[in-house]
């Protein structure tokens, strides 16, 4: 990764995982060329495969994609094309290209069904509950398929968990402006995962690439716990890094803020490569890295 003649293509820039990946590139001193859903769509393979042809890339990471599950039942169709059809031509694009390349495809926990109370490796059964996690899974077969006999390409699929980081908001920074101006927030308690620091995630898919022995393939990448996690829970250890009363972060079910299905828990297994550090550490480095001054952390 020290040589400043590698290429590196980006597709979702502007997305929360994206725009870690493109600044950290950047922060290396590499040539990246990073891609919005404004500049290449990736539902097009001669926009992909012209951008492919033109840069002849190294490293290609694909962080777009549609993520809102209301959305994605809401225009099925667009979830597909996006989440499924997309990752395909980026992978359809490389293999065309016949050069060697190394291929990051982001993917998801919800493509299980959340009835395992152990958690899923990586080969464990898929079943999807809704939209979002159909066309993320359909996304990741396609991939393998079009990639599964090229020696040139390398692929990881990566599964990961709740994202939070500085390049977009997520629910991390809605509970902070729950717990700032003291209003009511519901947050779930019978849904789990565990929530994941983008510059983590970064760093563990970099190192995936720098390890020779790993081959093409699933991988799970997320931060590591002691036992799941629901957003309630979340809320409480936040309230508690900020010292700040938790008496308006109000425990609910899932069926009570949402009529569109959900895994109940889509904790994921690593069987396969190092963990990433402890959920509970690296929350609270992120919450005092940009919250420092706000709420007077020491």
């Amino acid at each position: 990764m020290k040589n400043k003649r590698i290429r590196v293509v980006v597709f979702g820039k502007s997305g929360l995982l994206g725009g870690e990946f493109f600044s950290y590139f950047i922060s290396k001193k590499i040539s990246v060329f990073g891609y919005d859903s404004k500049s290449c769509d990736i539902t097009k393979f001669d926009q992909i495969f012209k951008i492919i042809k033109k840069i002849k890339p190294d490293i290609v990471i694909n962080c777009s994609g549609k993520i809102n599950i209301d959305k994605c039942e809401e225009d099925p169709v667009g979830a597909y094309m996006v989440n499924s059809i997309g990752p395909g031509n980026i992978a359809r694009a490389l293999k065309l290209l016949n050069k060697k390349t190394a291929f990051f495809h982001i993917s998801t926990a919800y493509i299980f069904g959340g009835k395992a109370s152990g958690g899923y490796k990586e080969n464990s059964d898929v079943k999807p509950v809704n939209i979002y996690g159909w066309s993320k899974f359909l996304g990741e077969k396609i991939v393998e398929q079009e990639l599964r006999k090229n020696s040139l390409v390398k692929y990881f699929i990566i599964r990961t968990g709740w994202m939070y980081g500085g390049f977009r908001r997520t629910f991390i920074e809605d509970i902070i402006d729950s717990l700032r101006t003291n209003k009511t927030m519901k947050l779930v308690t019978d849904n789990y995962n565990v929530p994941t620091w983008t510059g983590d995630l970064v760093r563990g898919a970099v190192a995936l690439l720098k390890n020779k022995k790993l081959k093409s393939g699933i991988y799970h990448l997320f931060n590591s716990y002691k036992k799941p996690v629901a957003k309630y829970d979340i809320g409480v250890f936040m309230a508690g890094i900020l010292r700040i009363n938790t008496k308006r972060l109000e425990p609910c079910r899932y069926k009570d803020v949402s009529k569109i299905g959900k895994p109940g828990n889509t904790i994921l297994i690593n069987s396969k490569v190092k963990n990433l550090p402890d959920w509970k550490k690296s929350l609270a480095r992120y919450l005092k890295l940009k919250y420092w001054n706000s709420f007077n952390l020491k």
